[in-house]
């Protein structure tokens, strides 16, 4: 009896002592190996916090407003899209797609007239939007918010519909008009919409999707009549779809800067700075874009003008000449 109860105390002893040695050890290799082989999931999982605090709960509980993972994805998916499309589309034919295209702009165009009339009813008041005054951001549970929210929920689903625009590009090896620009904007917005859901789909941050409605109306209006041979040449007006465009973005600028500059529109300032600088790059690459396309475009147009009128003048050889009293004679080229 004495042996054994000299013995077990020692082996307590062992054990303890392992226990409390080993526990440090363990819990700065699970630290460590957190810190280095986790850190994805760690900063994830920050992000993710940091976007669902302080939402708006009008914009929670929509299908996929509560997974971020799944946003995540859909960007992804939209970049390896514009990667490995056009590589798979190399040594294929380009595929006709006019009845699906028609039926997918036909599609944007109703819904995006109907969102923008959801939009200038239900506000409290279009005119202030456009006088760059601040609504303040409240929740409200009226049925006109109301509905503007569901038209928001609408408006944030049609970024990545919008993904289709990318794709029939691709299928069609259109390849030259899937720009850096064109990238920008359609992967930026997917989150942009998203993160607005959550935390402003009402008052001061329906002003963008206002406008942005609107020239959508327009412009899938035009690549709808476009495919019709017969109205094309009624279609003088495209070129104005850029100017439009880069409007847009000057004018949603001009009230995003108001909602930073004034504190009394409760607009997430953090929101409010990620939507400063992506318009400022908007406003900088659609710029680079219509100088690019359209003015550039327009002298080169003017000089090849010029060069065919000069080559109209000289055939064979000869070209015609005037003398000093008027009279036309012709010259040997040299």
């Amino acid at each position: 009896m004495a042996s054994s109860v000299n013995v077990e105390p020692v082996r307590a002893d062992i054990v303890i002592e392992r226990t409390e040695n080993r526990g440090p050890q363990k819990d700065s290799w699970t630290s460590s190996h957190a810190e280095y082989s986790y850190w994805p999931t760690d900063f994830y999982r920050r992000l993710n916090n940091n976007i669902y605090s302080n939402t708006d709960p009008r914009g929670r509980g929509w299908p996929l407003t509560e997974r971020f993972d799944l946003i995540l994805l859909l960007g992804v998916g939209y970049l390896a899209m514009v990667y490995y499309g056009p590589r798979y589309m190399k040594h294929r034919k380009p595929m006709e797609l006019k009845g699906l295209m028609a039926a997918y702009n036909v599609v944007m165009v109703v819904t995006s007239l109907w969102m923008f009339l959801e939009f200038v009813i239900n506000s409290r008041s279009v005119l202030e939007y456009f006088l760059c005054i601040c609504q303040p951001h409240r929740i409200s549970y009226e049925p006109s918010e109301l509905r503007i929210v569901t038209a928001f929920y609408v408006y944030f689903l049609s970024k990545p519909v919008e993904f289709l625009d990318t794709a029939f590009m691709i299928l069609k090896k259109k390849n030259s008009q899937i720009t850096f620009l064109h990238i920008f904007h359609h992967f930026s917005m997917l989150f942009i919409t998203f993160a607005t859901m959550l935390h402003a789909p009402s008052d001061q941050a329906i002003y963008g999707p206002i406008i942005n409605t609107f020239v959508h109306v327009v412009m899938y209006s035009y690549y709808l009549l476009s495919m019709f041979p017969a109205l094309q040449p009624y279609l003088w007006w495209k070129k104005y779809l850029t100017q439009l465009q880069l409007v847009q973005f000057l004018l949603i600028l001009s009230a995003t800067i108001v909602n930073l500059a004034r504190e009394d529109c409760k607009y997430p300032r953090w929101l409010g700075y990620i939507q400063l600088w992506f318009l400022l790059a908007l406003v900088v690459l659609f710029s680079n874009f219509y100088v690019q396309s359209y003015l550039k475009d327009r002298n080169k147009r003017r000089e090849n003008k010029e060069q065919s009128k000069t080559k109209s003048d000289t055939r064979n050889g000869v070209h015609n000449t005037t003398t000093p009293k008027g009279r036309k004679t012709h010259e040997k080229d040299l």
